[in-house]
């Protein structure tokens, strides 16, 4: 079982959350603070499963939540990135210009926006808001080699 990659909410309206992309799936998990809840604290496991998507092509190797806990990026091995809104478990959009691994997923500041890159030598920028789902910006030939992280 290879693990793809790991991601943190700390969301002041929601739950803890994180995320864990385990092959073509993504399992997500609620993390309580002992301190939340002092009389049953050694009795709970404070990390609770939440949901799984298994709504992948291909291994997941980036995902992102968002800050808000609502939605959740996640890229696959084969370039496309998926969109969630994660308490139906629906997918919103999905991405297609990559055509390698994606490597990594940023959310930009505005919750609007996101950064990705793959196993190619762009970065890409996108917009969530559009109906097209082509990137807003891509910078090709960012770097002379395979881009890991954005």
């Amino acid at each position: 079982m290879e693990i793809g990659d790991v991601t943190f909410c700390q969301s002041t309206s929601h739950a803890r959350l994180f995320a864990v992309a385990v092959e073509a799936r993504v399992d997500i998990y609620n993390l309580s603070q002992p301190e939340e809840n002092p009389e049953n604290s050694e009795d709970e496991d404070p990390i609770k499963h939440r949901t799984r998507l298994q709504k992948f092509e291909d291994s997941t190797t980036a995902i992102q939540l968002r800050q808000d806990g609502n939605l959740m990026l996640a890229g696959e091995k084969s370039g496309r990135i998926q969109l969630f809104e994660l308490s139906k478990k629906y997918t919103l959009r999905q991405y297609t210009e990559h055509s390698n691994r994606v490597n990594s997923i940023c959310w930009a500041q505005n919750n609007k926006n996101f950064l990705s890159c793959a196993n190619e030598t762009s970065i890409r920028y996108w917009d969530i808001q559009s109906p097209d789902t082509t990137s807003v910006v891509s910078i090709m030939g960012a770097h002379s080699d395979n881009i890991k992280k954005v």
